[in-house]
């Protein structure tokens, strides 16, 4: 066997590992995660998401919102850091979107990678626009 083969059937090994280590989805939507959730930063006062069992409810401000099936849920897990939780759905255009997430261990509490200052606590309480 030469070198070139055994570096082509290293990289073959290699993409066939990676791709058979993706996270299949979940079944149904974790308990821990369904819940109106808020945040107290001043910027998204008027702002909340909620996860059901079936549904996304994205509040927009004010009385605006968009609400969307879920199609799956996924959580990826990631080497050294916390899991990313995924919310995934397909918006009015009919793209598939994913809202991403992190679940801290500690509290309960979700944060976005982009903003981990930024906390957001399940408040069933909240008044939001949707109001089923």
């Amino acid at each position: 066997m030469t070198i070139r083969n055994i570096g082509a059937r290293s990289v073959l090994l290699l993409l066939v590992l990676t791709l058979g280590c993706e996270e299949p989805p979940l079944e149904e939507v974790p308990t821990d995660l369904v819940g109106r959730w808020t945040t107290t930063d001043a910027r998204y006062a008027d702002r909340a998401f909620e996860i059901t069992l079936e549904t996304f409810y994205l509040g927009q401000g004010g009385d605006l919102f968009v609400s969307y099936p879920i199609l799956r849920t996924r959580i990826i897990q990631r080497t050294n850091r916390p899991s990313v939780h995924s919310i995934e759905y397909r918006d009015e255009s009919g793209d598939e979107i994913s809202f991403d997430f992190i679940v801290s261990e500690k509290d309960g509490t979700i944060y976005f990678t982009n903003q981990p200052a930024m906390v957001w606590r399940r408040d069933p309480g909240a008044s939001v626009p949707w109001g089923y």
